[in-house]
């Protein structure tokens, strides 16, 4: 039912009502009358819903944002709805989320809560929100609150994305902060390729980054996406211009060059080299790797080192054992080609025996022998003769423990000089001097044996003592021929001398002269020459 009241000579509908309560005149919504023995509402459902208090809306979070709306109560309502509206020009709104409301207690708020999404946050802009409740009464009138704007900004593109410096193996990157922007992730690929890669993630206000370990010589691609908060949670914006570069040709070093070994041990030797060369297409080295192997395999490591020599420490390598070794440049575009030389490694030590039963014999033969005449006086001529014979000093021992073979030196008196070396590869050994004209010949020895790996035993000594040959019969033979051979006179001389006069001799005729006798058991006759 209504209400009316006579004002201005008129009845006119109440609308409302008011009474004075605590000090001040208040709204009554709703009254009730006791009639008809029931309570009958007046000022009935037609009236228009009111809302006690303007509608908020709150933000919250870094990264993604939570819009909280809040309403406070309200009256003369028979349902209602809230929503979510986003604009980018403060003017034109588009709904985001919408949802039913209960109404609060007197005096109580209903909050409703939206989580921003990536399609929720436009980039390049100022992105505004506001929370929208209307209210329907029982009678379909309908009161709407609107709240005022929130903003969030949607990250700024990067448009300038170019590079500070190339490298071989390396870009840096440099851009203008894109506004807004919490971080931005860096992504490259090689321009052939379709595939990106993160390389880093950058805070919002870093404009610059070193990527390394790319290819040298390759045109690559680089590009920026920012967004706003954290990774995880923020807002992406588009991606920056794309950026397309190519790394510097890379310039490894050349092959090391002399390279040699020194110094070979048993178990170890030391490798040197020289720097290679630098020309247009490679650079210096700044360091090496060098290796080692028995099977000629070119290495896939090695071990480093920035000196161009290495000695090798004792025990790495296995004695009398043929090996490759290898070196190969570096620097910070690459690897040089691997190069190799090869050595064998001493054999272990072997120390052999003392030589022992060191025994001698002698043995001759004659080696020249000549005779010649020559005139005094007409009744007198002189006949001298010269012989050489070998005489061989005949070596034998007994072989001592690890012995290779042997050496064997001399000398005229019983001194070892330790040189002239002869060498023997049996346990025996020949010796040969030469005597002349029954002089005598000493001779001392010694021997010793020589092991596998080229090292020496101790000396054995043997005296080889006098040698002296003689004619065995005691006496040469001698004769004076007349040249015409018409006559002979014949003498025989003590084989201790080395000559004889001839007296009487008639001085009508010239002669030549003979001589013959056994020298070291062997016969041997020779005339002079020429008639005198």
């Amino acid at each position: 039912m209504a209400g009316f009241i006579r004002a201005n000579s008129a009845w006119t509908t109440v609308q409302k009502g008011f009474v004075y309560a605590n000090g001040a005149w208040r709204s009554v919504q709703k009254g009730f009358v006791y009639a008809n023995s029931a309570w009958r509402q007046f000022f009935p459902g037609g009236l228009t819903p009111v809302i006690a208090a303007q509608v908020t809306i709150a933000k919250s979070g870094s990264g993604t944002v939570t819009l909280t709306g809040t309403n406070r109560r309200w009256t003369n309502f028979a349902s209602g709805v809230y929503y979510f509206n986003r604009s980018i020009d403060d003017s034109t709104w588009t709904l985001m989320d919408t949802g039913s409301i209960t109404n609060p207690s007197v005096g109580g708020t209903n909050t409703k809560t939206y989580a921003l999404t990536q399609s929720d946050v436009i980039a390049n802009t100022t992105n505004y929100y506001q929370f929208v409740v209307s209210v329907t009464s029982s009678t379909s009138t309908t009161a709407t609150s609107i709240s005022s704007s929130t903003t969030v900004e949607g990250t700024r593109n990067i448009t300038d994305l170019s590079s500070s410096s190339v490298a071989t193996t390396s870009v840096t990157l440099s851009w203008t902060a894109s506004q807004y922007a919490g971080s931005q992730v860096v992504q490259y690929k090689q321009s052939s390729s379709g595939t990106w890669i993160d390389h880093s993630t950058q805070t919002g206000a870093t404009t610059s980054t070193l990527i390394l370990g790319l290819v040298g010589g390759v045109p690559y691609d680089f590009r920026i996406l920012p967004y706003t908060g954290a990774s995880a949670t923020g807002y992406y914006g588009n991606y920056s211009n794309t950026y397309t570069v190519s790394t510097n040709a890379l310039k490894p070093p050349n092959t090391v060059r002399n390279l040699t070994t020194s110094n070979v041990q048993t178990t170890y030797l030391t490798i040197s080299w020289d720097a290679p060369t630098v020309d247009a297409t490679h650079d210096a080295a700044t360091y090496y790797y060098y290796d080692y192997n028995t099977n000629g395999a070119t290495p896939t490591g090695g071990n480093l080192t920035f000196s161009t020599s290495v000695t090798l420490s004792a025990g790495t390598l296995t004695s009398n054992t043929f090996y490759y070794l290898w070196v190969q440049a570096y620097n910070g575009d690459g690897a040089g080609p691997w190069t190799f030389t090869t050595a064998t490694t001493q054999s272990a030590v072997v120390i052999p025996g003392q030589v022992t039963g060191l025994s001698h014999t002698k043995s001759y033969s004659s080696y020249s022998f000549s005779t010649s005449l020559v005139r005094n006086s007409a009744t007198i001529k002189t006949q001298s003769w010269t012989y050489t014979v070998l005489v061989y000093y005949n070596l034998s021992w007994s072989a001592p423990a690890n012995a290779s073979y042997y050496e064997v030196t001399s000398n005229s008196v019983n001194s070892n000089p330790g040189v002239g070396y002869y060498t023997s590869y049996s346990t025996s050994y020949s010796d040969v001097q030469f005597q002349t004209d029954r002089g005598t010949v000493t001779s001392y020895y010694w021997v010793r044996a020589i092991s596998s790996t080229g090292n020496a035993g101790p000396w054995s000594a043997v005296t080889g003592g006098t040698s002296t040959a003689t004619v065995i019969s005691g006496n040469w033979s001698l004769e004076l021929w007349r040249c015409d051979s018409s006559a002979v006179t014949t003498a025989s001389q003590a084989g201790t001398t080395m000559s004889r006069t001839w007296t009487g001799v008639n001085a009508s005729f010239t002669h030549y002269a003979n001589i013959s006798g056994v020298i070291a058991g062997s016969y041997e006759s020779r005339s002079s020459s020429g008639c005198v």
